[in-house]
């Protein structure tokens, strides 16, 4: 029961993403490679019906994007432009009270809104009145739409933050850890070849790029025009703009971005506009054998992408998928035992998902190191020669659970005890 809403907002998602392919693709071939690069990523997958606020928010976010590029090609009266505001209003809320570390990517959707707002209009003759209004209604209207979300949390959120602050990853970090796991698998026999078919892709796209802007000299008044006023452009636009953001947020205001998860909205997105950029190429390439070439490879890294990043729910989630199991086969050791747990600095983010599961039966602690009975390390940073707790199960998880001394072995078969080569 408790996944219904995420998976109702995974179905919303995927159709959304179905039905902007279905509108802004031309080539038909590499629609269904297409579409399952963006939707199959694993990561994507899994965050897609797992019951937390990512699928609702993705399902918001792809909402907003739809209403944008619907409202580019429909057009309708001035008079009516309070309902997209209202309904984009709507929708801030629903995402960032769905999720909070939307913040950056809901900046950039909302910047990117203002901008082509005046080409909503059939009868619009004040573009930069029409920016201010959407500019001012929208941060307004939502602002208090949020406020009466977190209003009952706020003073909690304070406190918890005072003790204990927000982290994340800095902005290159991030950067490396979005295209060297999140995109490109590092875990994957065939990163490389994703990452090498990609770079000769994009390389050929900025290269039919470049032709045409010579070929067609035009001004910025004109380019300006197919960021703001056409829907392919409008998605470069976003994702520009999203990139930015992140980096202003990190690098200027010194604000931490989060973790690596929170990049879960920026996968469809970034997938979605290098589609598109490759349907653009291969729409204006010569018939023959160059558009042939140019097409096999298209659908080539298409396929080679989602076949390195095939849906794993243990991968995908990592270290987060550990505390249950973990705590179960402890409970069945020994039901009556207060387990003592402890972890290392690196992965204290599995904090939470550990106290999650302190309601439902579980006797544990959260202790210093010399009271544990189990240490939870990153798997590529266990300790030489330790004894693992159940070593190839919590592999899975990129997780190694070590055996203190205070463990009770004389209660385990030695099945669970696994000592490393």
């Amino acid at each position: 029961f408790i996944r219904i809403p995420s998976v109702t907002a995974g179905v919303i998602f995927m159709t959304c993403v179905l039905g902007l392919l279905l509108r802004l693709v031309q080539t038909r071939l590499i629609l269904p490679a297409a579409l399952a690069m963006i939707l199959l990523n694993r990561f994507v997958f899994v965050f897609s019906f797992m019951a937390r606020g990512y699928a609702l928010a993705l399902a918001g976010i792809f909402l907003q994007i739809v209403l944008v590029l619907w409202l580019l090609k429909k057009k309708i009266h001035t008079s009516r432009a309070w309902i997209p505001i209202l309904v984009f209003c709507l929708l801030n809320a629903f995402n960032i009270g769905s999720m909070l570390t939307t913040l950056q990517i809901m900046a950039a959707i909302n910047i990117s809104f203002v901008l082509a707002s005046p080409f909503f209009y059939k009868d619009c003759v004040k573009p930069v009145k029409t920016m201010l209004l959407h500019f001012f209604s929208t941060a307004l209207l939502s602002g208090l739409l949020t406020f009466g979300i977190y209003a009952g949390v706020l003073k909690r959120m304070r406190k918890t933050l005072s003790t204990d602050p927000f982290q994340g990853h800095p902005f290159w970090q991030y950067l490396r850890e979005f295209f060297g796991t999140w995109v490109f698998s590092q875990n994957s026999p065939l990163n490389k070849i994703a990452l090498i078919l990609f770079l000769i892709l994009a390389v050929l796209v900025m290269t039919w790029a470049i032709r045409w802007n010579l070929k067609y000299k035009t001004g910025y008044k004109s380019k300006l025009a197919f960021f703001t006023q056409t829907p392919r452009g409008w998605i470069y636009l976003l994702t520009i703009l999203t990139f930015l953001v992140l980096f202003l947020y990190s690098v200027v205001l010194k604000l931490p971005l989060g973790y690596s998860r929170n990049q879960i909205f920026l996968i469809p997105l970034s997938m979605l506009a290098a589609v598109l950029a490759v349907d653009q190429c291969l729409a204006h390439c010569r018939a023959g054998l160059p558009k042939i070439l140019f097409l096999t490879l298209a659908v080539a890294w298409m396929a080679v992408m989602t076949w390195q990043q095939k849906p794993n729910p243990y991968s995908a989630v990592g270290l987060q998928s550990a505390p249950r199991q973990l705590l179960k086969e402890l409970k069945s050791i020994n039901p009556q035992r207060v387990w003592g747990i402890t972890y290392v600095k690196k992965i204290q983010t599995i904090r939470p998902s550990i106290i999650y599961y302190a309601p439902y039966g579980y006797r544990f602690r959260i202790v210093n190191p010399q009271d544990a009975d189990v240490c939870l390390f990153e798997y590529s940073e266990r300790p030489k020669n330790a004894i693992l707790f159940n070593r190839d199960w919590y592999r899975q998880f990129k997780c190694a659970v070590v055996v203190t001394g205070n463990f009770p072995k004389e209660n385990v078969t030695l099945n669970y005890l696994k000592e490393i080569p």
